[in-house]
This record gives C-alpha cells, sequence and structure tokens, in this order.
C-alpha cells in the first residue's frame, strides 16, 4: 500500500517489483526528498540504492555517477523513470507533490549525460500535471528533459 491505496500515484515502483522481471537490487532513486517511515523502511529491505536530494547536493555529479555506475555493474538494459519532482518546485511548479530542495534542470541534465554510457532502452517522465502547471514551466521542463534523454541515448549508441 502506498498512500492507503494499492494503485496510487506513488507506487509504480511497489507494483513494477512485483515482476519476475525486475530486480530491486538494481534499481536506484536519485534526489528523494518525502519519504514515509515505511517506504524508506521498503527500500532498505528491498536493498534499493538511494540517493537524498541533500546527499546529492554534497557531492559531485561525477561523485554520485561513479556510484551509480558501479551498483549497476552487468546491467544489460536499463529502464529511467524521472519524476518530474525531481525537480524543485522553482523548476516544475506542476506536480502533484512540489517538495521544495530538489535537483535543477541543470543538474539532472549533468547527472544524464554522466550516465550517458549506460545501457538505456527506456525512459519516461511522470507526474507532470497541467492543472498546477503555472505558465507551462513543468511542461517545458519535462520536454527538455525527454529531449535530453533522446540526446543521451543517441550518444551512448555513438549516433
Amino acid at each position: 500500500m502506498c498512500h492507503g491505496h494499492k494503485f496510487s500515484h506513488a507506487c509504480p515502483l511497489r507494483r513494477a517489483l512485483e515482476l519476475d522481471e525486475v530486480d530491486s537490487t538494481k534499481v536506484v532513486m536519485l534526489g528523494i526528498r518525502k519519504v514515509e517511515p515505511e517506504e524508506w523502511q521498503f527500500m532498505v529491505d528491498e536493498r534499493i540504492i538511494t540517493f537524498t536530494a541533500h546527499e546529492m547536493s554534497r557531492h559531485p555529479i561525477q561523485w554520485i555517477a561513479d556510484r551509480v555506475h558501479s551498483h549497476l555493474r552487468g546491467v544489460q538494459r536499463l529502464y529511467w523513470s524521472i519524476d518530474i519532482d525531481v525537480l524543485d518546485p522553482a523548476c516544475a511548479p506542476g506536480t502533484g507533490v512540489p517538495t521544495p530542495g530538489g535537483l535543477t534542470t541543470r543538474h539532472l541534465f549533468d547527472l544524464l549525460h554522466a550516465l550517458s554510457d549506460l545501457p538505456v532502452t527506456g525512459f519516461d517522465v511522470v507526474e507532470v500535471s497541467p492543472p498546477y502547471d503555472q505558465a507551462e514551466i513543468t511542461a517545458f521542463a519535462a520536454a527538455a528533459i525527454l529531449m535530453e534523454m533522446f540526446g543521451v541515448v543517441a550518444e551512448s549508441r555513438g549516433e
């Protein structure tokens, strides 16, 4: 259960981990800021590698990327799901849970490029909420993230 519901917006990872094809020890969560104690315990129990936004602000991008690379060594296919609320609300206010202290788009783009040699086979950007999106700031950020991801995947394939 997440927020009292098995299929709430906060629990797609839990549903994905119910699939035989998904190995929780190969899940990395970056930029986490707001976690309920039950969710944190779940991540610990499932051995999900987590870097909070606070931790990420204290280390160079390459330091984070090196740890992600080390953890994902040997993975042959990787799916990236980017929750728009990884960004600070100043960069993406149009989301259901705008929590201060997130990454900037520049920080996220630099991280994506530092991880560009990983075997990404698919990606998405989730949690954009148009009713909360003043001046379409979040929609533009999401579109820019998608474009950057296309570039990262092309770069990783030598294109």
